[in-house]
């Protein structure tokens, strides 16, 4: 990102960053402009770290002040690397419950056509029992089907119809 602004013009860079998608023309321009004084700030950072004579004290202070720019914004930047990965885990697990919960209406739905009180993921067994994964993969896949058939515009799809009564279900796989 932008490791050589100072804390407001980093706060500005990452409230710009973060509507990137409604951003206005001025507030792109303003993120270039952003973007290339901090190019400007790391070149006179590389030189003067890079200078082979003594410094003198106000290519020194300079230096200081640049360093310290740098070392604030990379704690910044660490934090904010952060929060958007405990966001990512946040939108992920609902992503994945999401698409769970349909899979698990057509287990149970199965688990009660069938009679089985236990269902379990391959990775558990270790000999025998019915392999229901294909049959799983069929009724989730008809379901979907028939939620978009019914689906009205701009609504949200019916779930598929589950009612395993009091049969566990615990995953999709083999019947122990």
């Amino acid at each position: 990102m932008l490791p050589f602004l100072s804390a407001d013009e980093w706060k500005e860079s990452v409230s710009i960053y973060q509507a990137r998608a409604s951003s206005t023309p001025a507030q792109i321009d303003r993120e270039k402009a952003l973007r290339a004084l901090c190019t400007q700030r790391e070149k006179e950072f590389n030189d003067l770290k890079a200078k082979p004579t003594a410094r003198t004290a106000e290519e020194q202070g300079k230096l200081n002040v640049l360093q310290d720019l740098y070392q604030s914004r990379d704690g910044d930047l660490k934090q904010l690397a952060a929060s958007l990965d405990d966001e990512l885990r946040v939108r992920q697990g609902k992503l994945g419950q999401a698409l769970m919960e349909p899979v698990q209406l057509v287990i149970k739905q199965i688990a009660a056509e069938k009679g089985y009180n236990l269902i379990l993921t391959k990775a558990v067994v270790f000999l025998g029992g019915d392999d229901l994964t294909a049959e799983v993969i069929e009724k989730v896949n008809a379901a979907a089907k028939a939620a978009a058939a019914e689906k009205p515009a701009g609504g949200e799809a019916p779930k598929p119809a589950g009612g395993a009564g009091d049969k566990p279900a615990t995953g999709e796989g083999d019947k122990k």
